[in-house]
């Protein structure tokens, strides 16, 4: 307590503005800042002007944000959430354009009611062997990050394991899940863990296309073998040759077509519309549907032989409602991609904001 009372008749004779510039000078090659209680900067230090190329003129009195342009912020200014930061690697933008690696230092400080009254941080360089931390560093240990998705969700980390599973063999997937779930990524992912890797990667709606249009994008036509088919054209099963083809919204094929994307499935060939011969392709086909297929055969509106020939291995992609643990992670990502293209950044989302994204339906 002594030592305490010492330090802060220091501080009213020194004055605590002095002593903090005195302190941000015995770091020269560091960025030190002080904000106050709505993050507006008090302190720009010396090391902060050359570390990130602003001057004190340009920051102090306004909003960190001002000199701190994250490129890959997980934590931003969110002094107020995490207390304590210690050697968070981060990348930032400087006044030129150029990126500096840095490790970052901070402490927040609260008050009696337990509100941000500001903090102080320090950003050492990293140097130039600084090797940056991937993304995912800032990520929760119970995350996973695979092939452009993340979650933390018991569900979607089977898929994950199932997807690495069946990438090397060719068998069919049918991917269920709801709009907006990530089927598309799932199937780019399968092609991206098997041996056809370095082969095309072709995806097509089917609901997108009229039913007139959907058979001559699928197979392969020849000139005038119907009204517009003003020359020859390679579908989507030839254009996918040794490759990946992506059938979204398969349940929206109509039943001719389904008809002969069955004898594809079986015989590997596709029979031009318009011609005799077959052409032989290899390809592994990856369907997705948000409906339930067995439930489209009762209705008769999908063949039964297809729907088991396309769910050789069953996927399901559970909403993010169901997996609101994931709402924070996809939030993070979200966020520091969109300040990665600036101008604008973004480096605290408000407590309400979230309470009302995980209250979402």
């Amino acid at each position: 307590m002594a030592s305490h009372r010492a330090l802060e008749a220091l501080l009213d004779r020194v004055g605590p503005h002095d002593a903090f510039e005195t302190l941000a000078a015995l770091l020269p090659d560091a960025a030190v800042f002080v904000v106050d209680a709505e993050r507006n900067v008090v302190l720009w230090s010396r090391g902060a002007e050359r570390v990130l190329g602003f001057p004190a003129s340009e920051v102090e009195g306004r909003m960190c944000l001002s000199g701190i342009r994250c490129r890959n912020c997980m934590l931003g200014c969110g002094l107020s959430e995490h207390g304590t930061i210690e050697g968070y690697p981060l990348e930032l933008f400087r006044g030129d354009g150029q990126v500096v690696a840095t490790r970052k230092y901070a402490k927040a400080f609260h008050d009696e009611d337990g509100g941000f009254a500001g903090g102080i941080e320090v950003l050492l360089p990293a140097g130039p062997a600084f090797d940056p931390e991937p993304y995912e560093l800032g990520l929760p240990e119970d995350a996973e990050v695979f092939r452009g998705l993340v979650s933390r969700d018991p569900g979607m980390k089977r898929a994950f394991h199932t997807v690495r599973n069946v990438a090397e063999t060719d068998s069919t997937v049918l991917v269920r899940g709801e709009s907006g779930t990530g089927k598309e990524l799932v199937a780019r992912a399968l092609h991206t863990e098997s041996h056809r890797r370095d082969g095309p990667f072709v995806a097509v709606n089917c609901a997108a296309l009229t039913p007139t249009l959907i058979e001559s994008e699928l197979f392969v036509h020849k000139k005038g073998a119907f009204t517009g088919a003003a020359a020859d054209r390679e579908g989507l099963f030839v254009q996918a040759n040794g490759g990946t083809l992506f059938l979204d919204e398969v349940a929206e094929l109509p039943l001719d077509v389904q008809a002969k994307l069955l004898r594809v499935l079986e015989e590997q060939v596709v029979t031009p519309v318009g011609a005799n011969r077959e052409i032989a392709v290899d390809i592994r086909v990856v369907a997705a549907t948000h409906r339930a297929l067995r439930q489209e055969v009762k209705r008769g509106t999908f063949r039964e032989d297809l729907m088991y020939r396309l769910r050789v291995v069953p996927l399901f992609l559970p909403a993010l409602r169901e997996r609101k643990g994931d709402v924070e992670l996809l939030l993070r990502r979200f966020l520091d991609e969109f300040n990665a293209r600036g101008p604008r950044q973004v480096a605290h989302v408000a407590p309400d904001t979230m309470r009302a994204l995980l209250d979402h339906a």
